[in-house]
Order: C-alpha cells, then structure tokens, then sequence
C-alpha cells in the first residue's frame, strides 16, 4: 500500500475521495426515488404544494427590499433575522433527524473505512446532505436573493444575499451531523440507551406528535426565535444584507456573523469527524438483557454438555397468557412482537393514520374538552392501525423461513390465530383504553362511552381477522426500502387499499351511532334515542364484522394449507 499523499496532492485527492462518495450516495438515492412511481408523485405533488410559499416568500423580500432607506426597515430587519436563524433551526433540526436515522452510516462501512481515512468519508457524508438540502432550497434562496435586489436597487446585494444564505445551510448541515453523530455514538456507547432505545424512540414520536396535535410549536419556537435573532445566529440576516442601503446595517453585526459563521462550521466539521471516529471504530455495547441471553445460555450448555437454546421461553407473556392460550399461539405471537420490537420501523406504516387525529386532538386541547368525535376516532383508526400491524401479510412476513413455516406442521388456522392474538392483545387493549378513557372525559355519556370501548374491541379483532385474508389474498414478498440502510416486506398496496375499504363498510353501522352528528341526526329522523340508535350500531357492526371476519380467517386458513410456492 502507497503512503497516503500530503500536502496539495493530499487535500486534491481527500477532495476527489469524499465527491466519489457523494456521487456514488446521490445516484443510490436516486435510484430509490425513481424505481418507485408512488415517491416521484409524491415528490411532485409536494413541490406544487410549496409553490404557493415560494411565491410568498419571494414577493416578501421584494417588499423587505423597498422598504431599505425607510424607517420602517429597522422593524423588518427583526423579522428578517428571526427567518434566518428559523430557518438555521429548522435544518439544523431535520438534518439532525436524517443523521440519526439514515445518512449518519456508511454503505459497506468495512470496504470504504479500509480503503480511505474516516474524514474523507465524513466528509462526503457532509457533502452529501449539504448537495441535498442545497438541492431543494436553492431556487427559493437565490429567488428571495434576487428580488431584494430589484426592490433595493442594490443588485450586488443579490450574490451576497445567496452566498450567505448558502453558508448558513452549510453551517446548520455541519452542525445538524455533528449532533446527531453524537446521539448515535451515545445509542452505541450507552447500555441503557442501547437497550431501551426502541421505548425511547416511541416516546419521541408521542411527544413529537403531541407538539403536532397541540399546536404547541409556535409557543415553544416563537420566544427560541426572539433570543436567537439577538445574537450573531440572527446577525446573519445583517450579514446577508451588508450591502443593503440602510444605516441600520452597520458593521459590528456582520464582522461577528462572519466569524460565528466561519468558526461555527470548521467547529462543527471537526466535531463530526471526532464523533464518527469514535462511532464507526468502536464496537457498540450489548443491551443487558442480551447479554444475561447469552450467559442463560451458556450455563444451560456448560451443564451437560448439550447445547440448549431459550427460544421457547415465554417468560412473562407466558405467566400472563400461558392459563388462556396454547403453547403454539402464544409462540406465534411471541415472534411476531420480537421481529417487531427488533425492528419497529417495519411498522411505521401502521401509525400513519394517527395524523388524521391531530384536528380533534389540537381542538381538545385549545379548549380544554375532549371533543365528542374523538373517541370513535380513536376506535376506528386504532382499528385500521391493529389490523396492519402483524396480519396483512401473513405469508410475506415470513421471508425467507416460509418453506419452514409451511412444512413445521403447524395448521394455517392455528398461524392465524397467533397472529391475530398478537394484533389484538397490543392494538386492541391500547384502543379500547383510549376509546374508553377519552369518551369518559368526553361529553359522551356513559352508556354511550361504554359502546364506543366495545365498538373499539370488536372492530380491533374483526380487523385482525379482515387482514389475514385480504393479506393471504394480495400477499406480498418483495422487500421495500424503508430507511437508507434498511428493507422490509411490507404489505401490498392492494392488501391495504381493499382492506381500508372492507373496514369502513363493516365499521360504518357502529360509525354512524357513535360519531354526534351523525346519531343525532338519524335519531331525530328515525325518532328513535341517541343512546339505543348507538347499541343498533354496535350491534349491526358485530354482526358484520363477525360474518366477514370469520369467512376471512377461514378462506385465508384453507389458503395457507394448501399454499404451494411459486419458486
């Protein structure tokens, strides 16, 4: 092996090395992009939806522009240096977030880290999120740029502008890695973190989308933002305007933007070079729990000599279940929570209806009520959301064990069944808790609670059963990226389409007697009370949900006995 180059050669060739990892990262992002229709329209749809705050930022800085010379212009400087530390934040926030999840890793860590310095890899990683950001922030800075300008009539303004605007993405990139390379290195180092990071995690998602649904994001960042713009991070809105033609400038704040600037991105460069160091050439912590796993497990083989594996241990879900539920089920069921505590993301599909919560959610809290809509919401979409989790793909999410599976003598009723034990028992119980405690706290009275928390109940086990015959019937086996490092067999965009439709038919009867409006509206035309039109709706929908579900278990049953692979 050749000594690594120095001096210029050496900086030419670091430079060449961390661009080829940019490339290679950008043309894999890419390609995941575009061999995925669905994303392309995804893309496409959100960019005409930020067209409408282009055009409003932009005229916004045509009119900041006009007002340059004016008495007015020192009230608008405030604001303009609250959108540049805002938007410093904000991402600083989503690059900490990416880090953390996906662009903080190496593809084939142990090829590249062999093969050139970790900087240079850092580097291109660096490189990589600034291209991205810069990517889709470009047209906007340069057109806010430009239209300073015109309105200014400073038109050297315009590249300082952009310029400026450029470094303070290239700051917060540095900076958003940096930190999130240490929340990595602190999962990787830490026992503790290490091993409740998935609690951890979800705890994070509960309180990310208590800010959403409380609307509480303006009454947190709003007094961040007016310390922000007071200190050199808001003085970098001075910066950009330097050349602005206003004596409020000045000098002072520009010269100690430029130095914060500077400083803060060679700052945050060696920062996350330190940190990715200790992260990629350190060997992470085992969580205790594996490792009394194993030593178990060692003592078991050291006893006799022949080697035994826990694996049918059912520990706690045992002493709970072990008096109500066979051996099988409760196995079946343990491996579905396994594979699903292992790798949460698998499921983050199952929680995307929850946003349709934040409306009522936000309205309870603004007015201190629980709204009475809620908590048949809650019913229905913790419903949808149990009946994804572990059932609408009962074939796929074997993978590659699935010949073994077939073959192990366990009957497709039998699989079924675990799988629809495991869905109930988490999704169920958490909805009819939620439906129930939140109806309670409702204007719902409770009678009328009451049916809403069996509503919830039954359709969790109906859909459960709906799912593994809609996932029996649109089975799906080929994996899908769901992080940049990671894949999974997720159900089929059928499956979820005829699955959402069959539930809400089923669930419709049970909707209409619980959800207000409804059942006021249909008891005053049936002339019938709100609280018995609220019973025939359960009573309707248990019916129904009873006949399909059952045809479904027992059609997807018959299928897996008899399924034969294609290959």
């Amino acid at each position: 092996m050749s000594p690594p180059a120095t001096g210029a050669s050496g900086v030419r060739s670091s430079i060449e090395h961390a661009w080829l990892i940019t490339q290679v990262e950008l043309r894999r992002s890419w390609r995941r992009i575009s061999d995925t229709p669905r994303q392309l329209v995804g893309l496409a749809i959100t960019g005409l939806f930020m067209l409408p705050v282009m055009a409003v930022a932009v005229g916004g800085a045509y009119a900041f522009g006009v007002a340059a010379g004016t008495d007015s212009f020192v009230d608008h400087l405030s604001i303009a240096r609250m959108v540049v530390a805002g938007l410093a934040a904000f991402v600083t926030l989503l690059v900490i977030i990416a880090t953390i999840q996906e662009y903080g890793k190496l593809e084939e860590p142990e090829a590249v880290l062999t093969a050139i310095p970790h900087y240079e890899a850092v580097f291109g990683l660096l490189l990589l999120n600034y291209v991205s950001f810069v990517g889709l922030a470009a047209i906007p800075i340069v057109g806010m740029a430009i239209a300073f300008a015109i309105g200014a009539s400073s038109f050297v303004s315009a590249p300082i502008i952009a310029i400026v605007l450029f470094a303070v993405v290239a700051l917060s990139t540095t900076l958003g890695f940096a930190v999130g390379q240490a929340v990595r290195t602190v999962g990787a180092r830490v026992a503790f973190v290490a091993r409740f990071k998935t609690i951890i995690g979800v705890l994070a998602f509960i309180a990310y989308f208590g800010l959403l649904a409380s609307g509480s994001f303006a009454t947190i960042f709003e007094p961040v933002l007016s310390v922000l713009e007071k200190t050199p991070l808001g003085w970098l809105a001075d910066l950009a305007l330097v050349a602005a033609p206003d004596p409020s400038i000045g000098i002072v704040r520009p010269a100690a933007a430029a130095v914060v600037l500077l400083a803060g991105i060679g700052l945050s460069m060696w920062l996350a070079v330190r940190l990715s160091g200790v992260l990629w050439y350190t060997e992470s912590v085992r969580p205790a729990s594996e490792n009394a796993d194993n030593r178990s497990a060692d003592r078991a083989s050291s006893t006799d000599g022949t080697p035994r594996t826990n694996i049918m241990s059912t520990g706690i879900a045992g002493q709970i279940f072990g008096g109500y539920v066979s051996q099988p089920t409760l196995q079946i069921a343990l491996k579905s929570w396994r594979r699903t505590y292992r790798s949460p993301l698998k499921l983050q599909y199952a929680v995307i209806p929850v946003f349709f919560l934040i409306a009522p959610v936000q309205e309870s809290v603004e007015t201190g009520d629980v709204v009475a809509v809620l908590p048949v919401l809650i019913a229905i979409i913790g419903a949808w959301a149990t009946g994804t989790a572990f059932t609408l793909n009962p074939l796929g999410d074997e993978g590659s064990v699935l010949p073994i599976t077939l073959t192990s003598g366990v009957s497709g009723r039998r699989l079924l069944g675990g799988l629809v034990f495991a869905g109930t028992v988490v999704g169920g119980l958490l909805t009819v808790l939620l439906a129930v405690g939140l109806g309670l706290a409702s204007p719902l009275d409770v009678s009328t609670t009451l049916v809403t928390g069996t509503l919830a109940g039954v359709l969790c086990v109906g859909a459960c059963m709906i799912g593994v015959g809609v996932g029996t019937t649109f089975p799906k086996f080929e994996y899908t990226r769901i992080s940049r490092s990671r894949k999974a067999i997720l159900p089929g965009f059928s499956a979820f389409v005829v699955y959402s439709l069959v539930l809400v038919v089923v669930s419709l009867p049970g909707l209409l007697g619980g959800v207000p409006l409804a059942s006021d509206w249909l008891s005053e035309l049936l002339g019938v009370s709100a609280q018995l039109l609220s019973l025939a709706g359960l009573t309707v929908t248990t019916v129904l949900v009873g006949m399909t579900g059952w045809f479904s278990l027992r059609s997807a049953a018959e299928k897996i006995d008899g399924y034969t692979p294609d290959r």
